[in-house]
């Protein structure tokens, strides 16, 4: 059995993280999931959340992560998502703002908006909360 597992994070505009970690915990439409060495081979889709992970050495790490799929086989995970933030990264007025249109947009009930605007909120909030971290 691993006390680790590969850790490879790559979005859209090829920003890449490589680790070797103990725990990650992230989000699926089903709620929180933590994976940890020698999990069983899936697929998952995440939402956009505050993903965390604990490296071999024992520092945890938090980054934003935005909509993605996670593969999970021998030991190696492969998270795609759309895009990524380190808590230093995120401009602050910038997400408040985008979570005051998406807000905005869902009260008005266009049926049009309505799932961009879940979608917008979702990453603003992710955002918002991640930039705890800095």
């Amino acid at each position: 059995m691993e006390k680790y597992s590969k850790l490879t994070i790559i979005t859209n505009d090829n920003k890449k993280i490589e680790e070797n970690i103990l725990s990650i915990v992230t989000e699926s439409e089903e709620g929180k999931i933590e994976i940890l060495p020698n999990h069983t081979n899936s697929i998952i889709s995440t939402i956009p959340t505050v993903t965390t992970f604990i490296c071999y050495d024992g520092k945890e790490k938090n980054i934003f992560t935005s909509f993605g799929i996670i593969y999970i086989e021998n030991n190696l995970i492969k998270f795609c998502c759309d895009s990524i933030n380190w808590p230093e990264e995120i401009d602050l007025d910038r997400a408040k703002l985008s979570e005051e249109r998406a807000k905005k947009r869902l009260s008005e009930k266009n049926e049009v908006n309505l799932v961009r605007a879940k979608n917008s909120l979702l990453r603003a909030e992710g955002r918002i909360e991640v930039e705890k971290y800095s």
